[in-house]
C-alpha cells in the first residue's frame, strides 16, 4: 500500500535517513491515510535520539515541546512536525503519564506502546506500511481494539477509555468486545483524569457521527465521566442528540444537559469550559421549557442574538419559527436600546425624570416596539412616554 505524503512530511524523512536514522510518518496521520482521509497534521517517529533531531535540522526552527519524552516540533515549510524517538514507556503511576521512558532503536516497540491497533501503525515511502498489530485490519473490520491487553491498555493512561468512546463516536467504528469490556470494568479511573481533558474527549464525541449509540452503549462509561449527571435524563438526552445537527457544540451540548434541571449546570461545571461555552449552554438549557410564540420571537431575537436563538428553536424543534426568522432579521428589528428612536435625554426633556425610572421606561418602549404595539418612530415613542407618565 503506498500512500502520498506532504512536501514537508518528505523533505523530514530525508534528512533522518540522510544521516542514517530510521524515520516513519506515524500515528493518527497513518490511520486517516488508510481510511482515504487527507490527515490534519503529521507525526514522525524516528530512532534518531533528540539531540541528533537536531542537528538534522540545523537552520530550521526547532522547539524542545517534549524533549523529556524525545519530541521536538521542526516547522517545514511553515507546518509544524512533530518528531519523536523510537521509545518504551515506564511504569505508569498517576494512571495517565509514564513515570519514565527508555529510548529504543525497534519501530516495532514503540508501536508496541500505543493505545489503539489503528494507531499503531507506520509509514515510509520506500518502506511501505509497517502493521505490526492489524491495524489495517481493524480499519477495514472498522473496530476500535486496544494494542495488547486492554485492561493494561486503560490502567496505564485511564485517557484512553474516553478515546476509545471519541474514535468509534467519530469515525462509527465497533468496539473489539475484550476492550469494550475494559472500558466498562475501568471507567471508575476516569477519576484520574483532569476535568479538561474529560471535555476535550466528551465534546468531540458529542459531535461524532456514532454519537448516539456510541454513549448509548457506554452510558456507564459517559456517568463516570460525568459523576453529576443524573442517569435518568440520559434517554431523553440522547433522543434529542439523535435528531439535532452535528457540528455545534453549544447546541449539542445544551440537549445533553437540558433534562437535568439543577444537576446540569453542576455537570458542566465540573467539565471547567470556557466561560462562554459555559454562558451559551446555560443560557440555552434555562430557556429550553419556554414556550415562545410567533409575537414574542423579537423578544427573544433581542434577549439571545440569531445565533443563540436559532439553536434554541432547534433545540425546542420549532421549525415552524425558525422558518420565520429570516423575514423577521429583513426587517431588521430594534435588538438594543440603542436602536430606540429616542433615548434617555429625550425622556428627561419632554419632563420624565431621571434614574431608575428612566430606563425602566425605555426598556418598557423597546419591549413594545419589539411586539409590533409600537412603531419606532420618535413622535409615538414620546407620546407612548408621556402616556405612561401619567
Amino acid at each position: 500500500m503506498r500512500f502520498e505524503l506532504p512536501p514537508g512530511a518528505l523533505e523530514v524523512l530525508r534528512r533522518l535517513n540522510a544521516a542514517g536514522h530510521q524515520a516513519y510518518a506515524v500515528g493518527g496521520c497513518v490511520r486517516d491515510l488508510a481510511r482515504g482521509v487527507p490527515p490534519h497534521d503529521y507525526d514522525i517517529c524516528t530512532s534518531a535520539l533528540p539531540a541528533q533531531t537536531e542537528r538534522c535540522f540545523a537552520g530550521e526552527r526547532v522547539v524542545e515541546t517534549g524533549i523529556k519524552h524525545g519530541t521536538v516540533t521542526v516547522l517545514m515549510a511553515g507546518e509544524p512536525y512533530e518528531i519523536t524517538t523510537f521509545r518504551t514507556d515506564g511504569d505508569y503511576l498517576d494512571g495517565r503519564h509514564p513515570q519514565s521512558v527508555a529510548f529504543t532503536d525497534s519501530l516495532t516497540e514503540d508501536l508496541r506502546r500505543r493505545d489503539f491497533t489503528i494507531n499503531a501503525m507506520a509509514y515510509h515511502p520506500d518502506i511501505g506500511l509497517r502493521d505490526p498489530f492489524d491495524g489495517q485490519a481493524d480499519i477495514a473490520r472498522r473496530m476500535i481494539r486496544c494494542v495488547g491487553d486492554a485492561g493494561a491498555r486503560f490502567t496505564e493512561d485511564a485517557l484512553r477509555i474516553l478515546r476509545a468512546l471519541r474514535f468509534a463516536a467519530e469515525l462509527g467504528f465497533d468496539i473489539a468486545p475484550d476492550t469494550a469490556c475494559a472500558m466498562r470494568e475501568l471507567s471508575g479511573r476516569l477519576t484520574l483524569i483532569s476535568r479538561e481533558r474529560i471535555a476535550a474527549e466528551l465534546l468531540r464525541a458529542l459531535n461524532g457521527i456514532n454519537a448516539v449509540p456510541v454513549l448509548q452503549a457506554f452510558d456507564t462509561v459517559l456517568l463516570a465521566a460525568l459523576p453529576d449527571y443524573p442517569a435518568a435524563a440520559l434517554p431523553e438526552a440522547l433522543h434529542a442528540l439523535a435528531i439535532l445537527p452535528r457540528g455545534d457544540t453549544v447546541l449539542r451540548l445544551a440537549a445533553l444537559l437540558s433534562p437535568c434541571g439543577e444537576a446540569g449546570a453542576r455537570a458542566l461545571a465540573s467539565l471547567k469550559p470556557s466561560r462562554a461555552l459555559s454562558s451559551q449552554v446555560l443560557a440555552l438549557t434555562a430557556a429550553a421549557g419556554e414556550d415562545i410564540s410567533r409575537a414574542e420571537l423579537p423578544l427573544w431575537l433581542a434577549r439571545l442574538g440569531e445565533a443563540q436563538l436559532r439553536r434554541l428553536l432547534t433545540l425546542q424543534g420549532r421549525d415552524d419559527l425558525l422558518s420565520c426568522l429570516p423575514a423577521l432579521m429583513a426587517q431588521h428589528p430594534p435588538l438594543t436600546l440603542g436602536e430606540l428612536q429616542i433615548n434617555g435625554r429625550d425622556l428627561t426633556a419632554a419632563g420624565l425624570p431621571a434614574g431608575a425610572e428612566l430606563g425602566r421606561t425605555l426598556n418598557a418602549l423597546h419591549r413594545r416596539v419589539l411586539l409590533g404595539e409600537l412603531p419606532n418612530e420618535r413622535g409615538a415613542l414620546l407620546a407612548a412616554a408621556t402616556k405612561m407618565k401619567t
